[in-house]
């Protein structure tokens, strides 16, 4: 049974709206589970079911005889006054589980990036420590340079508060050590 199956089923009898009764022959809806909401009619009398678009304050594009509405809130509005109080609500419980997926989707997207991020920064910090002879710094890099052979994963931010510095100031030092060994 298709979405629109269920919503004309749950109309069906329960409802005497002019809107409702046109859906029911003529009219579709998309599953609210697809990425795309659509819901369209391609009513037989085209002046009556203008009217009764007027009458409810119902907003619906057209191209060629179809009518349709494309957007979440048109959709929901038109449930609402059809009567398909079910079907409404599979629509916002739809549309909260895509929402709860897209920020989740969003999280881990950025904490991905922050810790690849530091990966990249890490690497490159050891790789600077590498090339150097670390016995020809000053006593404030080789502890630097310690500190990040023992915390290797930690953030710059972690790092600075270990050695007791800025997270600029860190940065600086790591930079200057990269122009020694140029």
């Amino acid at each position: 049974m298709t979405f629109a199956d269920k919503v004309k089923k749950e109309i069906k009898g329960n409802t005497t709206h002019p809107l409702a009764m046109i859906f029911y022959k003529h009219g579709n809806i998309s599953d609210p589970k697809n990425k795309h909401y659509e819901l369209s009619i391609t009513p037989e009398d085209e002046r009556v079911f203008e009217i009764e678009l007027i009458e409810n304050n119902i907003n619906m594009a057209k191209t060629g005889k179809t009518y349709y509405i494309k957007n979440f809130d048109g959709i929901i509005g038109f449930l609402n006054i059809i009567g398909a109080e079910n079907a409404c609500f599979e629509y916002l419980d739809s549309k909260v589980l895509k929402e709860i997926r897209a920020n989740s989707n969003r999280e881990v997207n950025f904490e991905m990036s922050n810790i690849k991020r530091q990966a990249e920064a890490t690497k490159k910090q050891l790789d600077i420590i590498a090339k150097l002879d670390v016995t020809q710094l000053s006593a404030r890099y080789q502890r630097i340079v310690k500190a990040r052979l023992r915390y290797k994963q930690a953030t710059m931010a972690e790092l600075a508060k270990i050695l007791n510095m800025s997270k600029s100031g860190l940065t600086y030092a790591f930079r200057r050590m990269s122009e020694l060994h140029t």
